[in-house]
C-alpha cells in the first residue's frame, strides 16, 4: 500500500489501545478491568441480581495517516502475565507494545512523521525513547501527576496546577474547520458535515481557546505546554474542562497542536469501523492463536478495502461527483460498493444464461447443485 508513497508531506502516526469483551473462564489470555474486589456479606445478602463476570483481550494498535489520507494499520496483541509464563513469552506493558509498533513502522528515515498518543496510559518513558531513536515528534495529553522540575518551597508543583495561574488575556481564539485545512484529506468527513452550517443548525467548525508556553517537566525535559478549552474563559479559569497537552515538538505553534491533536479522533473512528463493520469482535474463540488469526484476517480485509479507495482515486475514468464521493469513503461505503459491483455481476450473469436454452439448463443444474442430495429430484 506505501509502495507508491513519495513521502512527502506531514505524516501522523496514531497509538490507541482496544478492548474486545468476552464471556467465558477458560479463555485464554484474558483479564477484566473491573473492580475485582468482593463487596462487602452483608451487602451480596439482599442483592437479587447475578452479574456474569466479563473478561476483555486487548490489542494495541498504530495507524498510519499519509498526507493523501491512506489508513494503514500496525498491531500487537497484549498478552497477561499468566498466558505468557505458560507460553514461555516475553510480557509487555501496553506502553512498550506501542514503542515497539513505533520503531516497527516502516516509514524512510528524513520523513517528518508526528506521534500522537491517544492516552495518559502511553505517556511513557519507553515510548519517548522510541520517538527520540527514530527521530519523530510526539503530541500526549499531560499526567496529572506530572510536576515541574523546579522546585518551589522545597516541593515540586503540579503541572496541572499552572491552569488556575493563567490569566484569561494570555489565551486566544482558534476555529478549526473540519472539511477545510492542511488536514481535511485524513479527517475524511462526510460531505454533509463540511458545509459550513448544517440542517441542524450546528456549524461545521470547531473554536478553541489556547494558551503556549515552554516549561522544563520532571523527568521528561523542555517541552512546549498546549492548554486548550472549548469553553469560552472567563475571569477565572477551570481546571475541569481544560485540556493540557505537552509535546516536544516545540517549533509548532498552539493552533498546529490543537489541530493535530483533534486528529487523535480518526483512530477512534477506525476502531468502530473494524468492530462495527468488520465484524472485530464477532468471534468465539478459546485459544488466542484462533483469537490473533481473526485479527489478522479483519487487518487484511481492512487493507483490502483502503486500497480499492486508492485504486478508484486513480482512476481517470471516474467524474468530479464520484472522486469526491471515494475521497470520503470509509470501510462501510467502499464494502458497500464491492457488494453491489458483485451483485450486479451476478445479475448480469444470469441474463446472458436467460437468452439462450443451453443457458436455462446451465442455471437450473446451478440452482440444483444448491439444494441438498434428498431435495434434487424434486428439482
Amino acid at each position: 500500500m506505501l509502495r507508491d508513497q513519495d513521502w512527502n508531506g506531514r505524516y501522523l502516526l496514531l497509538l490507541d489501545s482496544t478492548l474486545v469483551a468476552t464471556a467465558g473462564q477458560t479463555i485464554e489470555n484474558t483479564f477484566s478491568t473491573g473492580n475485582s474486589k468482593r463487596r462487602p456479606a452483608k451487602n451480596r445478602r439482599y442483592t437479587k441480581y447475578k452479574y456474569q463476570r466479563k473478561s476483555c483481550h486487548c490489542f494495541v494498535f498504530a495507524l498510519l495517516l499519509t498526507p493523501d489520507g491512506l489508513r494503514v494499520p500496525m498491531w500487537l496483541p497484549y498478552y497477561t502475565k499468566p498466558y505468557a509464563k505458560v507460553h514461555k513469552i516475553k510480557h509487555r506493558t501496553q506502553a512498550q507494545l506501542a514503542a515497539q509498533l513505533i520503531c516497527d513502522a516502516q516509514v524512510p528515515a528524513g520523513t517528518e512523521l508526528i506521534v500522537v498518543l491517544g492516552d495518559t496510559a502511553f505517556d511513557a518513558k519507553c515510548v519517548r525513547a522510541a520517538c527520540q531513536e527514530r527521530g519523530y515528534f510526539w503530541i500526549v495529553p499531560v499526567n496529572t501527576n506530572r510536576v515541574f522540575s523546579a522546585k518551589k518551597h522545597g516541593k515540586r508543583p503540579r503541572v496541572s496546577l499552572r491552569i488556575e495561574q493563567l490569566p484569561a488575556s494570555r489565551f486566544q481564539t482558534i476555529r478549526l474547520s473540519i472539511g477545510a485545512g492542511p488536514y481535511a484529506a485524513q479527517r475524511r468527513a462526510s460531505c454533509h458535515r463540511t458545509a459550513l452550517r448544517r440542517r441542524d443548525g450546528t456549524k461545521s467548525t470547531r473554536t478553541y481557546h489556547v494558551h503556549s508556553e515552554r516549561s522544563e517537566v520532571h523527568n521528561v525535559g523542555m517541552v512546549m505546554l498546549v492548554f486548550s478549552s472549548s469553553k469560552p474563559i472567563g475571569k477565572k479559569i477551570q481546571r475541569e474542562g481544560t485540556k493540557l497537552l505537552m509535546t516536544n515538538a516545540k517549533h509548532l505553534s498552539a493552533r498546529q497542536v490543537c489541530e493535530l491533536y483533534s486528529l487523535r479522533w480518526q483512530i477512534e473512528l477506525f476502531f468502530k469501523e473494524l468492530k462495527s463493520t468488520l465484524g472485530m469482535n464477532q468471534y468465539s474463540f478459546k485459544d488466542f492463536e484462533a483469537v490473533e488469526s481473526w485479527m489478522g484476517i479483519v487487518l487484511i480485509t481492512f487493507c483490502y478495502l483502503e486500497w480499492t479507495r486508492r485504486r478508484k482515486l486513480a482512476d481517470r475514468r471516474i467524474d468530479d461527483r464520484q472522486r469526491k464521493c471515494w475521497k470520503h469513503a470509509r470501510s462501510y461505503t467502499v464494502r458497500e460498493a464491492l457488494l453491489v459491483g458483485i451483485r450486479y455481476r451476478e445479475h448480469q450473469w444470469h441474463l446472458r444464461r436467460l437468452k439462450t436454452n443451453h443457458g436455462l439448463r446451465t442455471l437450473r443444474k446451478r440452482y440444483t447443485e444448491l439444494l441438498s442430495q434428498e431435495y434434487r429430484c424434486v428439482a
